[in-house]
């Protein structure tokens, strides 16, 4: 997972999908969702809408929980199909709408215009492949629970990994950070990572 988004840095991570007779473009960050005929149009009408309401929000000295509005599963479930496939992960085989799926990612905070722009995962594939593969499946973490509250995480997947939280949900945030760290992946390709969630409790410890 990603650190929560504010005013000044994060990035909004955007879908567009074949759907009915057009596309559909969600923000899964924003949990903005737009419908156009044809890619291109419903690309730029995303677009407009993302740096509006980051814009918007921004100017307005709005809470930046606004920024960390998550989209329905079904739409990170698309996203995370498309992450597999452009990584030649997928276990199944691929729909004819997903191979039409694209994904842009908006940074949030950049101040020069020039750099306001969507970054395509196509002309970084490669990379994100090379990075990919070093995910396993699943990560196996023990979870203790310290006298002052705080959770403390042992990604026993990975030697030496370790992680602390004051909740069980940003433990699940530092866990994913932790794993990426020590992996080594650079900032840019965060968001085309694997995300690690509970499957299942096992005496103290969470399968991931």
């Amino acid at each position: 997972m990603n650190k929560a988004n504010t005013k000044n840095s994060g990035i909004a991570r955007t879908i567009i999908f074949p759907y009915k007779k057009g596309f559909l473009a969600v923000c899964l960050d924003f949990d903005i969702i737009e419908e156009g005929e044809t890619r291109e149009i419903l690309e730029g009408s995303i677009r407009e809408a993302v740096v509006g309401y980051i814009e918007c929000v921004r100017k307005c000295n709005l809470s930046d929980k606004l920024l960390n509005r998550h989209a329905d599963k079904r739409y990170w479930k698309i996203y995370e199909l498309y992450l597999n496939l452009i990584s030649n992960k997928a276990k199944k085989p691929t729909s004819s709408n997903l191979k039409k799926t694209s994904l842009f990612v908006y940074p949030i905070g950049k101040t020069n215009e020039e750099e306001k722009h969507y970054i395509k995962p196509s002309s970084m594939l490669k990379e994100i492949k090379k990075l990919r593969i070093q995910f396993p499946n699943e990560i196996n973490v023990l979870i203790r629970r310290g006298d002052n509250g705080t959770y403390c995480a042992e990604v026993t997947t990975f030697k030496g990994c370790f992680t602390v939280g004051d909740t069980i949900l940003e433990l699940i945030n530092m866990v994913n950070d932790a794993v990426r760290a020590y992996l080594d992946v650079p900032m840019e390709y965060l968001p085309f990572m694997p995300v690690y969630l509970p499957k299942d409790k096992i005496k103290g410890a969470w399968r991931l």
